[in-house]
């Protein structure tokens, strides 16, 4: 851009009032970025800011961020960020207010270095839990929040970044917000964040393994529980045995009546009917013909479904009829 004759570069350009500028870089050598994936980065990133901007500070007032020309040749970006007034507020944030407020979030988040090493962040509560998730969760009377991992070990945390850590936007995009699947990518070696001009005391650097390990399972969301239903439905059938004599009326195959297939194997419960079958009143034969009140019990156990059959009563039963052998 040229200004005055002379050409302006991005290290010239004059911050304006109350604006922070957050350089986000992809370390390594990366040959190619699929331009939805960086999309999906940016937006990410933009996402958490903006979340914990409102969760920390809760007022009507926005934090902007937008992005700045890419450098030639580089993955590094360029991010600016301004506390935009409401116009319906009779209140505004001062340069100097909206400064820190926008350094707070950030550090809160985890894309620059605390200033004060004593205060905790949702990175040190993620990387905490190395990729688990939390075993219990306790707010203490002082405002702090116990958190507990799996191996038992606990990290006690301001109550603002659990708030941060338990918040769905926040969750759901935090691991996309610090490189994504660009982590996975052939030449990345990791991700570099500091504040222009002050990258002594705030860059913050990930390791590419650190990210994929501690920060992409915490933005995965938790398996579903499976899915367990029962059905139980009773109706009234007519009958036929399966072709063949059965020496046990426990676990008999049927046919409904007149059919050749669709046939159920069930168990027979009814009392009085039993007694008769085992004192050899009844034998099954393929003809024979039952009414009996049908017990189906569907079971869907997380996509994949079973059934199982019972004879409540057997309400009648016709014998198949004695053919006469001639000769």
């Amino acid at each position: 851009m040229l200004v005055g004759g002379h050409e302006v570069t991005p290290e010239d350009r004059v911050l304006e009032a109350g604006e922070v500028e957050l350089i986000y870089k992809l370390e390594g050598r990366p040959k190619k970025v699929p331009i939805f994936e960086l999309a999906s980065m940016l937006e990410a990133l933009g996402r958490v800011v903006q979340e914990a901007d409102h969760i920390i500070n809760r007022d009507q007032h926005k934090l902007v961020v937008s992005v700045k020309p890419f450098q030639e040749g580089s993955w590094m970006m360029d991010l600016s960020m301004t506390v935009q007034n409401h116009p319906e507020v009779l209140f505004f944030v001062t340069n100097p207010d909206a400064i820190k407020r926008i350094k707070d979030v950030l550090e809160c988040i985890g894309l620059i270095k605390k200033a004060n090493e004593t205060i905790k962040t949702v990175l040190d509560v993620v990387e905490f839990l190395r990729g688990q998730k939390p075993e219990a969760i306790q707010r203490q009377p002082d405002g702090t929040v116990k958190i507990s991992g799996p191996n038992g070990a606990q990290i006690n945390v301001p109550g603002t970044v659990a708030n941060l850590y338990l918040n769905p936007t926040i969750t759901n995009n935090y691991f996309y917000a610090f490189g994504g699947n660009n982590m996975d990518r052939q030449g990345v070696e990791g991700l570099s964040t500091f504040i222009k001009g002050d990258e002594v005391q705030t860059k913050q650097f990930l390791p590419k393994e650190e990210v994929v390990q501690n920060l992409k399972p915490y933005s995965e969301p938790l398996p579903l529980p499976p899915k367990v239903e029962t059905v139980v439905n009773e109706t009234v059938q007519y009958l036929n045995p399966k072709e063949g004599t059965y020496g046990s009326a426990e676990g008999v195959t049927f046919l409904p009546a007149g059919k050749k297939r669709g046939g159920f194997k069930a168990r027979i419960a009814d009392e009085n009917f039993l007694a008769r079958f085992h004192s050899g009143q009844v034998r099954f034969y393929q003809d024979d013909l039952l009414k009996a009140r049908v017990k189906t019990e569907q079971k869907l156990n997380n996509g994949t479904t079973s059934s199982k059959h019972e004879i409540v009563e057997i309400l009648s039963y016709e014998p198949a009829p004695i053919q006469e052998i001639t000769g």
